[in-house]
């Protein structure tokens, strides 16, 4: 069957000619031999594809393919020559094995969730100085605190008083009545009811205690150090606290100058009275000196399980300088860390719902972290056993009643400081642990003090010297009575160190499309293609289903 096709002349024809003689049409004779080379009308329109079978169409399909792997893939499964399909099969088989393995590496490295430390130096023009705390490292100093202790040991060690010298002890029972009232004294002066007035009495006066005080070129006086009662030492005193001795809001100090010229200098006596010597040598926080403490003054902090404490003896001449640094870890599974540095609101409160702890300090003034969560978690548990909270320690359950009974004391002494089994970790998993830190890196050196200056200082004030009852005070104990003190910035520059992931998920897709298309050529139009391929096939497949019935 003969077929005819169609074919337009347009030769070189005048202007001027009418359109049917430039439009001239000459019929084509077209065979079934001529199936082959196909009308370029029919190309156009498709039709050369009614006359291809199904592998055809999808040969000529795999012809076109624009992508390079592909066409190498397929060419070493085409080739007829041995050697050289071997060469391309192994070429392949490498570079897929290379490609793995890259592949293996980078998740490897993801999932191992490792980080980079950001170091950053900043340099400030002035800086907030930080906040200063002194404490007697004794509670007891006055004679007020001997007459008081004197009282308790007749109800405490009944027949076996300490203070009493006609009762001949052993050293080990001297330590036993000494242990016996230390603990029960501590416990009476932190009941609610013992007032505030009475606690202050317990040591000097911050006039006398405090003297020769100046802060960088200007002068500073006890009304510029914060009072509170520590469950541990007493009688402490604060400097830039934000708050003067009235209680009274203040503006920070800061300091423009480094090192000893914006330093904060004073003398801090730490002696007590001379009838107390041999009680306070048998307590446990015995000792003759003092104990500071160096904080960031934009919040409150307990740390009375953190050992924050500088501890200096009597009689030397301490300097401390400070430099500061600030850790932003990232929290798991990057870190053992929980609290991310940069919470918001709903994150807090899945917190709070999750960690009830947590929520008790997200409701103080008191800045969380997982050392003072702990005393808290302590407090907890002495409830559950006593019904009421340790009178030593913060607690932030102002709903209950600290233990100030005798069978509450003794309730709460039996449940953790006589308790051998006592463990913190419970307390483990009630407190997570927060992932910013300030820390203070500290410089300390020191002097021996001497001279008769000390001497004259306490015999001119009466409250000093009601601790003495021999006079002339010799040199040697009158110095060592004292701490001379110098706190200051060794510069005014601080560094942060912040984690950040040593692969973020933008960095592993960028080495994944780095090592496919090195060693595969494949990018993300080659996956393309491929999904465009089996849409193809399946089109053909699908157009040749539907074609069978009009066939038949």
């Amino acid at each position: 069957m003969n077929k005819v096709g169609v074919e337009i002349d347009l030769g070189d024809q005048n202007q001027n000619e009418p359109i049917d003689k430039i439009l001239e049409v000459k019929p084509i004779e077209h065979n079934q031999d001529s199936e082959s080379n196909p009308l370029p009308s029919q190309v156009i329109f498709g039709n050369e594809n009614k006359s291809k079978s199904h592998n055809d169409e999808i040969k000529d399909m795999f012809k076109h393919l624009r992508n390079e792997s592909i066409k190498i893939v397929l060419k070493s499964l085409q080739i007829k020559h041995g050697w050289l399909k071997f060469y391309l099969i192994l070429i392949l088989i490498l570079l897929l094995g290379i490609t793995s393995y890259m592949l293996v590496y980078l998740f490897l490295g993801y999932f191992a969730f490792e980080v980079n430390t950001k170091t950053t130096t900043y340099t400030e023009a002035e800086s907030v100085f930080p906040k200063i705390t002194l404490c007697n490292n004794n509670m007891f100093q006055t004679e007020y605190a001997l007459n008081l202790l004197k009282q308790i040991d007749k109800n405490v060690n009944k027949g076996n008083n300490f203070f009493d010298d006609s009762n001949a002890k052993n050293l080990s029972g001297k330590i036993s009545s000494a242990f016996n009232l230390y603990y029960d004294a501590k416990a009476y002066v932190t009941k609610n009811y013992f007032t505030e007035t009475q606690r202050k009495h317990l040591g000097h006066d911050p006039n006398a205690l405090i003297q020769h005080c100046r802060f960088g070129t200007s002068s500073c006086t006890a009304n510029d150090f914060f009072w509170y009662f520590d469950g541990i030492f007493g009688n402490c005193y604060v400097f830039n606290s934000g708050f003067n001795s009235s209680g009274d809001r203040i503006e920070l100090k800061k300091t423009g100058l480094p090192g000893k010229l914006g330093a904060l200098s004073l003398y801090f006596y730490v002696g007590f009275h001379e009838n107390l010597t041999s009680f306070n040598s048998f307590t446990v926080d015995g000792g003759l000196g003092a104990i500071i403490r160096i904080e960031n003054n934009s919040y409150l902090v307990d740390n009375s399980l953190q050992n924050f404490d500088i501890q200096v003896w009597g009689g030397s001449n301490p300097t401390i300088g400070i430099h500061r640094s600030f850790e932003f870890s990232l929290p798991k599974p990057y870190s053992n860390c929980d609290i991310p540095n940069d919470i918001d609101s709903s994150q807090q409160e899945e917190f709070i719902r999750t960690y009830s702890l947590y929520g008790l300090f997200a409701q103080s003034q008191y800045q969380y972290t997982r050392e003072a969560c702990f005393v808290q978690c302590y407090q907890q548990r002495i409830i559950q056993k006593c019904n009421c909270t340790d009178t030593t320690l913060l607690s932030l359950f102002t709903n209950v009643s600290s233990c100030e009974t005798e069978d509450q004391i003794n309730c709460n002494d039996k449940y953790f400081y006589f308790n051998q089994s006592w463990s913190w970790d419970p307390c483990l998993n009630a407190c997570p642990l927060e992932c910013n830190k300030t820390k203070y890196s500290l410089q300390i050196s020191s002097l021996q003090l001497f001279g008769d200056s000390y001497a004259l200082t306490i015999e001119s004030n009466p409250d000093l010297a009601s601790d003495f009852m021999t006079f002339p005070i010799p040199n040697d104990v009158a110095s060592r009575s004292f701490v001379s003190l110098k706190i200051y910035y060794d510069s005014l520059s601080y560094e942060t160190r912040e984690e950040q992931p040593k692969m973020n998920i933008i960095d592993l897709i960028a080495a994944i499309g780095g090592n496919l298309s090195l060693f595969l050529g494949v990018s993300v139009f080659t996956f393309l293609e491929i999904v465009e391929i089996f849409l193809e096939i399946w089109y053909i497949r699908r157009k040749r289903v539907d074609q069978k019935p009009k066939n038949n």
